[in-house]
């Protein structure tokens, strides 16, 4: 890597606009390089503020999944055009840690142990800013708590850089990762709520469910629609399916694409795998069987990349597990909603006193035994 140890924040934010298209002082190649040496002193910080995280989970006794990630270099990128105003010094998440637990006691139990530390001397950031998530949750359905700090305490000007924390539990972990996978395979910004509003519209609701489910509620109307929308759209099925291509890759080592037919009707998935050199072929043959089904809304067909899926698994490491997960407990949850939906009907017609007992002690049982299902903390 041939750049100085002496960079300035100017170099960094001059790579920035050449790499997003911007007038720039510096070429490409030196762009390329500056972006490289931003990214890789973002490591030290992210060691550092791992074992915090370990040390104050072990204080807590919380188990959690805890992962950290340096922002891959296309996504930088594409960050600096959609956001016009940052400055590539400034991005806050180039060093992403994520921690996921059982419960939003914990969430906020780790969150105020972490905040604790800025005031120790020894302590090498600067808070820079909170963004809670779950409190003000966002209008995509989003949840989180985001907490960003600078690395410049003691710190060379030249090696100072932000870090971020997200710590969420599994169930908001689970809505992200499956608004990822549908985002990564449908070629759709999703993640950036941009793209096709049926999918956005359902995440948002299931986004809404989630947060109610969280805080001991359950609303039939509400469920009955989203579940409503998504046999329309067939999200499950089509997760299945991008889980089938998932498992598809990780037993072959050949091809780049992956052409992807779903049949919702005949419930079959067919998986045609193509190598770099014959994209045109794949592209060609995905036209045809686009207009093939043009009038079929029992099939889609999906042309995608491999390399964006590898992509998705760095970032979500578990996102087959995750996504199978978010699968299972919608379809208990639609389960459940649907008897309790029928119990409370023979409830209301019911004109025997220790038959409403009875049935109101099973409605409690199973009304229980659901909100259980999204509460980590009794798994």
């Amino acid at each position: 890597m041939s750049v100085s140890v002496r960079t300035s924040k100017e170099k960094i934010n001059q790579a920035g606009y050449c790499l997003s298209g911007k007038i720039s002082k510096v070429s490409r190649n030196k762009a390329n390089d500056l972006l490289n040496y931003f990214r890789s002193i973002h490591q030290q910080p992210m060691a550092l503020f791992r074992h915090l995280i370990d040390r104050k989970l072990n204080k807590l006794k919380i188990e959690a999944l805890v992962s950290q990630r340096l922002k891959r270099r296309p996504s930088i990128v594409k960050k600096l055009k959609i956001e016009k105003n940052m400055s590539l010094s400034r991005m806050q998440d180039i060093g992403g840690l994520r921690v996921v637990v059982d419960t939003i006691n914990e969430v906020n139990s780790v969150r105020d142990e972490i905040r604790k530390v800025e005031k120790h001397g020894s302590f090498k950031f600067t808070f820079v800013n909170e963004k809670n998530y779950i409190k003000n949750s966002l209008s995509s359905g989003y949840r989180s708590i985001h907490l960003i700090y600078k690395y410049d305490k003691g710190i060379e000007i030249e090696k100072q850089c932000r870090v971020e924390v997200q710590i969420r539990t599994k169930l908001q972990h689970s809505w992200a990762t499956a608004v990822e996978v549908v985002g990564t395979y449908l070629g759709q910004a999703l993640k950036q709520s941009r793209g096709d509003d049926k999918y956005l519209d359902i995440f948002k609701d299931i986004g809404k469910l989630f947060q109610e489910l969280e805080v001991g509620k359950i609303e039939y109307k509400s469920i009955e629609k989203v579940k409503q929308d998504i046999e329309k759209i067939e999200l499950l099925n089509k997760l299945r399916s991008f889980n089938i291509v998932a498992d598809h890759i990780s037993n072959s080592t050949k091809g780049q694409y992956i052409l992807l037919k779903m049949d919702f009707k005949q419930r079959s998935v067919e998986i045609i795998q193509y190598s770099k050199a014959k994209f045109k072929q794949a592209n060609a043959y995905y036209l045809k069987m686009e207009i093939d089904n043009l009038n079929n809304g029992a099939v889609e067909i999906v042309l995608i990349s491999i390399q964006d899926i590898k992509k998705l698994e760095q970032s979500y490491p578990n996102y087959f597990m995750d996504t199978t997960e978010f699968i299972k407990n919608l379809e208990k949850l639609f389960e459940s909603a649907e008897t309790m939906q029928k119990l409370k009907n023979r409830i209301n017609n019911s004109k025997k006193e220790k038959e409403k007992i009875a049935l109101n002690q099973m409605f409690d049982n199973i009304f229980k035994n659901t909100l259980g299902l999204f509460d980590g903390s009794k798994k």
